[in-house]
């Protein structure tokens, strides 16, 4: 197993002064993954949300209930990131949601050495 950081809201500190290139505050956790796969081990990580230990730290889940992992492929350094969803899927709770889930996954993949540009989608 290798260690990497995995990213998470949170909500320490004043909202009003979260830096502008970091407007969920997003801070990461360790987590331990595969060093076959750790970019898989990353996205099921976001997805699956903070330990009871990193929330009762500050750390918050993404709105993730009905997504899931599609498929994810790097290839030359672009990490794509392709999400699906359960049949029970009425859309995300806000813009924001979305957009937090999506900074978790550019933060969180951005670490790995072999990465250098995600790209996140959605199936339909």
């Amino acid at each position: 197993m290798i260690t990497v950081q995995v990213y998470f809201p949170t909500l320490v500190g004043d909202p009003d002064e979260f830096p502008d290139d970091n407007p969920f505050n997003m801070s990461p956790v360790t987590r331990a993954a595969s060093p076959e796969q750790p970019a898989e081990d990353i996205c099921k990580a976001i997805l699956a949300g903070p330990t009871d230990e990193e929330f009762d730290s500050g750390s918050l889940p993404v709105d993730s209930a009905t997504v899931l992992l599609g498929h994810i492929s790097i290839i030359n350094g672009v990490c794509r990131v392709i999400l699906d969803h359960q049949p029970d899927f009425s859309g995300f709770i806000s813009d924001l949601s979305r957009m937090a889930l999506r900074e978790a996954f550019e933060k969180s993949l951005l670490e790995l050495p072999t990465i250098n540009l995600v790209i996140v989608s959605e199936s339909l």
